[in-house]
């Protein structure tokens, strides 16, 4: 007999306050009106507002706190030609009667729907046997078992329709029963097994979401669009049978791949996914979110056990898209509109960096040496490069961010041989070439990933003489991250703005992900006399020395001298900044 339309997201808006045991009962109890076999057992788990027992007490059994006999009973009536759906806390559901999932449901292909609440760290807070972290897992691994976890109402009405019409078991992955799943796909939407869904568009790679944090994953997605990083969302709703086609052509792609789910990151979506795209051959950068091979050891929300055992946040997954050898890069006007902040204001900038000058010697001694044509790249509002034109030498400063060039035109002077340009360091053509290229103020950090640096090392080498130095330094995240990266607030600079006079306190929390190795700086702006605070989010990639030397090697440079700080000073572990000075490699030994 064919299912009943399921009513999705054109539903009304007291239907959409219902929550997932609600929509569950209120689904099999329609169903069970055109379906005389359907039968619902408990193990003394049902809701007092369920209407099912009322409606048809005599198809309703619950067995009591005896999880084992509940299976037993529903794969035997579901062996007689019933349609049985048995429901319970899924830690309660699978984990004591898994001998009789596993025998008398899967391995007789028995039409047992096993519906389970409260999954993952739902229920956190009653200690570690409402933990169910492990379930995915367990349950993928079942011949004949079919594996969905919705993370949305309409994927829960569409994937109960769906598991209806199985002609084997099948679990439903659920959170607690009170939750009132989001409508977060657009109306008309029909979720399917084995299949998939993009709920936003983006060319920096794809993330992966499963079940209940599926409205997570969205809000991350569009705190990142907002910010100018379009990222694609996958729902993958349907874990057994996966959607493998989705996966190979996000192989084929060639972009980086993660997964995000409430689960471990061990047999879970990420598992599945993984599978797929080793099995493609494609080779693209993957990453597992979700909880690691531990337990928490102690209750609590979900929020609190995820910091516990840090699982990576917004902040951090962003970082390792941006990080990954596959990202795909902003355009040059693109990556304009990401440094249309408060940090790179030019003014700003500039009473930021006030009292950082003991470089600038350094670098002027450098294009006394090897000047009189000089290229800096991300130069800013001209913090190296008048000094250095007012040396003498003919300076050329490209940067991307159009505020900072502007206040680096307001120090130019009659006479100054200084040319600027807005220009991205990855990509540009200038048409001259120069004895001197300076990348400074650990500018290479805003290189993401290795193929960021590899473009601008191209570029360096079409602009650079043959017999010219290249010059960089760099931030040794040894020494400048062990105690600053804890996430804390704290003060971290105040100035006047010379626009109206008004003072600011701007005060950052510095978080670190030693995976992606991408530090992020929040940053609060609070002005004398204004309620707004103005927020700023910034990345930098840390590199270290070993790191550096590699990758210049494969740009095709050798590092010639290496300092440990700009009066020349040694490499140690604890030396804060690295200083490298390169010559170009000829061709032919390349």
């Amino acid at each position: 007999m064919s299912a009943p339309a399921i009513p999705a997201a054109d539903a009304t808006a007291a239907v959409e306050e219902e929550g997932v045991s609600a929509l569950f009962g209120r689904f099999l109890t329609d169903r069970a009106a055109v379906d005389e076999d359907l039968y619902y057992i408990t193990a003394d788990s049902m809701s007092e507002s369920d209407p099912f027992p009322r409606r048809y007490p005599d198809r309703f059994v619950n067995v009591g706190m005896a999880e084992q006999n509940a299976v037993s009973i529903g794969s035997g009536l579901a062996q007689s030609g019933k349609n049985v759906y048995l429901s319970n806390i899924s830690t309660f559901l699978l984990y004591r009667p898994f001998d009789q999932i596993r025998l008398d449901a899967a391995h007789a292909n028995a039409r047992l729907r096993l519906i389970g609440t409260s999954a993952g760290l739902s229920r956190a807070m009653y200690g570690n046997a409402h933990i169910s972290v492990e379930d995915i897992a367990v349950l993928r691994a079942l011949p004949n078992m079919t594996v969905v976890a919705p993370g949305d109402r309409t994927e829960l009405l569409d994937l109960l329709a769906e598991v209806d019409r199985l002609p084997g078991p099948a679990y439903i992955r659920l959170p607690t029963e009170s939750t009132v799943l989001p409508v977060l796909h657009p109306p008309g939407t029909r979720i399917r097994l084995g299949r998939s869904t993009v709920l936003r568009e983006g060319d920096l790679g794809t993330l992966i979401a499963t079940g209940h944090v599926l409205e997570q994953a969205v809000a991350w997605v569009d705190e990142w669009r907002r910010k100018g990083f379009a990222v694609r969302l996958v729902s993958m709703p349907s874990i057994k049978p996966l959607d493998t086609a989705r996966v190979a052509e996000l192989v084929a792609e060639g972009r980086p791949i993660a997964t995000f789910e409430e689960h471990s990151v061990i047999g879970g979506l990420g598992s599945a996914v993984a599978e797929t795209v080793a099995e493609a051959g494609g080779g693209v950068p993957f990453r597992r979110i979700g909880l690691p091979d531990r337990y928490p050891g102690r209750p609590g929300s979900a929020e609190y056990l995820k910091k516990v055992l840090d699982v990576p946040g917004s902040e951090q997954v962003l970082a390792w898209f941006l990080s990954a050898p596959g990202a795909r890069r902003p355009s040059p006007v693109r990556a304009a509109a990401l440094v249309d902040n408060l940090y790179y204001d030019g003014a700003v900038y500039d009473q930021r960096y006030a009292d950082y000058a003991d470089d600038v010697p350094f670098w002027r001694d450098l294009a006394r040496r090897h000047g009189p044509d000089v290229l800096e790249l991300a130069a800013g509002t001209g913090r190296i490069s008048v000094p250095l034109a007012q040396d003498g030498h003919d300076v050329t400063g490209i940067d991307v961010a159009p505020a900072m060039l502007r206040e680096a035109e307001h120090k130019r002077t009659p006479g100054l041989r200084l040319k600027l340009h807005e220009a991205d360091m990855r990509d540009f053509d200038l048409g001259r070439r120069f004895r001197l290229v300076l990348l400074p103020c650990s500018s290479i950090s805003h290189l993401l990933n290795d193929s960021d640096l590899a473009a601008c090392l191209a570029r360096v080498r079409e602009h650079l003489t043959d017999d010219g130095v290249f010059a960089l330094d760099l931030v040794n995240p040894a020494a400048a991250l062990t105690t600053e990266a804890d996430g804390r607030w704290r003060p971290a600079f105040q100035y006047r703005d010379p626009r109206d006079g008004r003072g600011v306190a701007v005060r950052r929390a510095r978080h670190y992900d030693p995976v992606s190795q991408v530090l992020v700086d929040e940053m609060e702006y609070r002005r004398d006399g204004v309620e707004h605070v103005e927020r700023v989010t910034r990345h930098s990639r840390m590199r270290t020395l070993e790191q550096a030397e590699r990758l210049l090697a494969e740009g095709g440079f050798t590092v010639t001298r290496r300092h440990g700080g700009f009066a020349g000073e040694p490499c140690t572990a604890t030396s804060r900044h690295l200083v490298l000075v390169c010559t170009k490699d000829k061709e032919e030994s390349r």
